[in-house]
């Protein structure tokens, strides 16, 4: 499953996804491509075998967009032999799938460093998921209340995160964020901040002067 970028995606079409019944599973979710080292698909999976034991008798670590062979077989490595079988590996899917992932999501966790706008945080938050992310460049913008997700510093790093334990806090905070009643609306209000409907008036705003029609300030 999964794409090959989250640009493609859009806020609404998670929005409209209901959240599937509590399992009793904690599915933790990468959603990118794995093989760009920034992302921090090997790091989640060294924080997800340090936060395993907080999140019960059933957890599964979920990976959803391209990877090569290399790239599974390191993450595969980074995970204690009894955890390896957790590891579920979706591949490159159709973009209809990412709502019912996220939905379907305890938590989505999104370790990249140096982006600019995280959709893939976006898009889980309008599903209704908590999610996780480094506290670096253009996610601090996203995850601005611990109502919806958790931040985790990056440690120290020039192209990839390095700082697993901070990691895998982080995923316990949101986990437990997941178990409250509250956290969905909160996480569906926070992405529909990003929406067209929110940002359209303010793009228009600057792009026309006051009482002028739109037409008239796009000549």
């Amino acid at each position: 499953m999964a794409r090959v970028s989250s640009a493609r995606f859009q806020a609404p079409s998670c929005e409209a996804q209901a959240k599937p019944a509590p399992d009793g599973i904690t599915r933790i979710l990468f959603v990118g491509d794995a093989d760009e080292p920034r992302k921090g698909a090997l790091l989640l999976a060294r924080a997800y075998a340090a936060a395993r034991d907080g999140f019960g008798a059933a957890a599964r670590l979920g990976y959803s967009g391209r990877m090569s062979g290399a790239t599974r077989t390191a993450i595969l490595d980074a995970l204690p032999e009894a955890l390896r079988a957790e590891a579920e590996f979706h591949g490159v899917g159709a973009i209809e799938d990412l709502p019912r992932l996220a939905a379907a999501a305890t938590v989505v966790a999104s370790p990249a460093v140096w982006e600019a706008l995280g959709m893939v945080l976006i898009e889980a938050l309008a599903a209704g998921t908590p999610v996780v992310g480094c506290a670096h460049a253009g996610t601090l913008d996203i995850i601005d209340d611990p109502r919806i997700g958790a931040l985790f510093e990056p440690g120290p790093f020039r192209h990839v995160a390095t700082n697993a334990a901070g990691l895998a806090e982080a995923l316990r905070r949101a986990v437990a964020l997941a178990a409250l009643p509250q956290t969905e609306a909160l996480c569906r209000a926070r992405a529909a901040a990003f929406s067209w409907d929110a940002l359209a008036p303010r793009y228009e705003s600057l792009l026309r002067p006051e009482g002028a029609p739109m037409d008239a300030a796009l000549r």
